[in-house]
């Protein structure tokens, strides 16, 4: 088969914002659809995001990535047969910066997941088998879900608006996200099942015993006003003793931090809860926290420029839990390659958002996997019904697949996906 056409639409993200979709059409009539997903405040390392400024839409709009496609990708691949990864080679020549900087790491991401859907169709074959053979893999195995159960708040003007703008660093109460990861579970979805009912005695727990006032956030998990760091575990712990069954382990917990969030990068103390902590500090809370709760990894647990911290961190706790980054790495085979030999982490979040194109994110899930380092795939802030993440988790045998909660159109659609490829590898038994 061959390409005959490849345009890009403007769409919108699960908050209304303006995102990229690229179809790609096939000589046989078959059409093709990626869409990116967004995130407006990007971390320091991240690929850059094309947006076209003005005053349409704040400014976010994304007729530029439109122009891109018909003027400079169309031509390039017009009339070839879809490959995935050849495209991705040559978007990134043609790009010719470090940081997508003239494309973009969003309109190439769009492209690039288009591209290796369509040589999936082209080739008969489901996209993770296609992912899979690129990784030189002859079986794939089924990564566990990390299920976002509570979202914590990052600031408490979130929910009392009269607090002021200078105090809002000092408000900071709890971490950004708790998590369940179902390890017990014999099946994906035996996991998802059992994630479900745990988050409604989680629900009514929360009722009784902290506010009345909860709700689903952005992430699909639970959101209410806490004390402090600790209370959204002992609750999650109460959940857990009323679910659990005898002699069946079931569940740990993940944290994500966000340190970064509450740290002062000109004092390098960090402020959380009211209280002041040094980086050696804040460890010695997370090791109180391991030694509470059954805590499987923490992610992002020191600041991005922490990088002193990120080693203490690991020295101290890597043996005993998953030390986990997100932002520091921002899914850059270099940044980790250097973090791995500084003995900084032990596991590496994987966004292809964040570096533009999925060959890269390939090649940073096998850099990981040849050191030893824990792969977690996972969904970006502002998303879409768009599932690939799924099929690239299962494709690269990563660990885990981090989705959100079980709460949402866009984060269901990537549950689904993942209980649709359990589904068909069943059935080819």
């Amino acid at each position: 088969m061959k390409i005959v056409n490849l345009v890009g639409r403007e769409v919108l993200d699960v908050n209304g914002w303006p995102t990229i979709a690229c179809d790609i059409t096939l000589d046989n009539g078959i059409v093709v659809s990626s869409v990116a997903p967004t995130n407006i405040q990007r971390g320091p390392y991240e690929a850059v995001e094309l947006r076209d400024g003005g005053t349409r839409s704040l400014g976010l709009g994304v007729q530029k990535s439109i122009e891109i496609m018909h003027d400079k990708i169309f031509p390039m691949v017009m009339g070839c047969a879809p490959d995935g990864v050849h495209t991705d080679l040559k978007l990134i020549e043609l790009d010719g910066t470090s940081n997508k900087a003239n494309f973009g790491a969003n309109t190439m991401l769009a492209v690039s997941q288009a591209m290796f859907r369509a040589q999936a169709v082209a080739e008969n074959m489901q996209l993770f088998e296609l992912i899979a053979l690129v990784c030189d893999h002859t079986q794939v195995t089924l990564p566990i879900p990390m299920i976002t159960l509570i979202e914590g708040f990052s600031r408490a003007i979130e929910l009392d608006q009269t607090v002021t703008t200078n105090s809002i660093a000092n408000n900071i109460t709890t971490f950004c996200e708790y998590l369940a990861v179902p390890y017990g579970a014999k099946s994906v979805r035996m996991a998802i099942e059992r994630s479900i009912m745990l988050g409604c005695k989680l629900s009514d727990i929360l009722k009784s015993a902290v506010s009345d006032k909860i709700f689903f956030g952005a992430e699909g998990g639970l959101r209410t006003f806490f004390k402090s760091s600790t209370e959204p575990l002992d609750c999650l712990m109460l959940a857990l003793k009323q679910f659990s069954l005898a002699n069946d382990p079931l569940f740990a917990l993940s944290l994500n931090v966000a340190a970064s969030s509450f740290y002062d990068r000109k004092s390098g103390i960090y402020q959380l809860g009211g209280q002041s902590y040094t980086n050696d500090k804040l460890i010695e809370f997370y090791a109180q926290i391991c030694q509470n709760y059954p805590i499987y990894a923490i992610e992002d647990g020191m600041a991005v420029s922490d990088a002193a911290g990120w080693q203490l961190l690991n020295t101290a706790m890597g043996q005993q839990i998953h030390i986990v980054s997100d932002e520091l790495l921002a899914t850059d085979p270099e940044r980790i390659a250097y973090a791995t030999e500084q003995q900084m982490i032990g596991a590496v979040v994987i966004k292809p958002a964040q570096i533009g194109t999925v060959t890269e994110a390939i090649q940073a899930i096998k850099l990981c996997q040849d050191q030893d380092l824990m792969t977690i795939v996972s969904h970006y802030s502002n998303e879409t019904i768009d599932t690939f993440m799924v099929d690239l988790g299962v494709g690269t045998n990563a660990t885990h697949l981090k989705m959100g909660g079980l709460h949402g159109g866009n984060q269901i659609s990537k549950y689904n996906r993942l209980l649709e490829i359990e589904d068909f590898l069943i059935n080819l038994q």
